[in-house]
């Protein structure tokens, strides 16, 4: 579009500024209200068609741009050749389009042009293709703003992810401590049984330290003589249980350790992520 603020072209060769209000397509110049006004009495111009200033500078600039004179000859187009598709002057026949057989007046080429069925569906065209871009950029739109329910998505399927790892491995920890118990309650009681044994053989070991004791003080050297005897025996017996024990395993010392699963042990020097996160593409719709 035009964007500065045109001056009246026929002013400015007098070196006069004044602001342009309309524009001459055909005389391809700016003016004034006053030259406009003179340009409306003048017999080649009288006809011409102008339009506010305002309305030229809202014109596209390639479209703006677009010369109704040649350049060469500096007179205006009057006829347009179909095979180099442009137009031409009078002069230009000779030059240039002398041999070209499809020649055409230009008014009758350009006539009517806004109201063609080839505008009509330009203008469809594009219409077409701005919608067809206004919903692509929508879809992004919505693509970009996907993400954060994608996330929370994600972080929804973490967190049952984790939860159910947490609720198995209590459940995996409930087992093992229930085990550890029923063990524990085994261990104990075998070594119940064991003290229970020893204290007996230990109570009959001390009576027989007893009666030694009362036989010591006793004044018959006849009767402590085959007293002693008799308690040898007992001890002898005592000496045997004790040598029995030491070969035996309910007397060996227990403990309770654990050995954890290997896929635990791998567990934080295997998995370096809980999944992996990739970008998928789809066609647009």
């Amino acid at each position: 579009m035009m964007s500065s603020v045109p001056i009246c072209n026929i002013c400015l060769t007098d070196n006069i500024t004044k602001s342009a209000s309309v524009w001459c397509s055909e005389c391809e110049e700016t003016m004034c209200n006053d030259c406009e006004r003179q340009h409306g009495r003048m017999s080649l111009s009288k006809n011409h068609k102008t339009i506010p200033i305002k309305d030229y500078q809202k014109l596209p600039s390639s479209v703006a741009a677009i010369k109704q004179k040649c350049v060469r000859h500096s007179l205006r187009f009057d006829f347009y050749c179909v095979i180099h598709n442009e137009p031409f002057c009078v002069s230009c026949v000779a030059e240039k389009h002398g041999t070209c057989q499809k020649l055409k007046p230009l008014s009758e080429v350009v006539g009517g042009v806004k109201s063609s069925a080839a505008f009509t569906d330009l203008e469809d065209r594009a219409k077409d293709i701005s919608t067809l871009i206004g919903d692509l950029i929508t879809e992004k739109q919505n693509n970009r703003t996907s993400f954060g329910v994608q996330k929370n998505e994600i972080i929804s399927e973490v967190q049952n992810v984790r939860a159910a790892i947490n609720d198995h491995l209590i459940k995996l920890e409930t087992d093992l401590l229930d085990k550890f118990d029923n063990m524990e309650k085994k261990q104990n009681e075998n070594i119940d049984n064991v003290i229970e044994k020893l204290s007996e053989m230990r109570k009959k070991v001390e009576n027989i330290c007893g009666d030694l004791e009362k036989t010591k003080q006793h004044p018959s050297n006849f009767q402590a003589f085959f007293g002693i005897y008799e308690l040898n025996k007992k001890i002898e017996i005592a000496e045997k249980c004790w040598m029995s024990l030491q070969t035996d395993q309910t007397m060996n010392t227990f403990n309770i350790h654990i050995e954890f699963s290997p896929i635990l042990m791998k567990f934080e020097k295997d998995i370096k992520e809980l999944g992996k996160l990739e970008v998928k593409s789809s066609s647009s719709k």
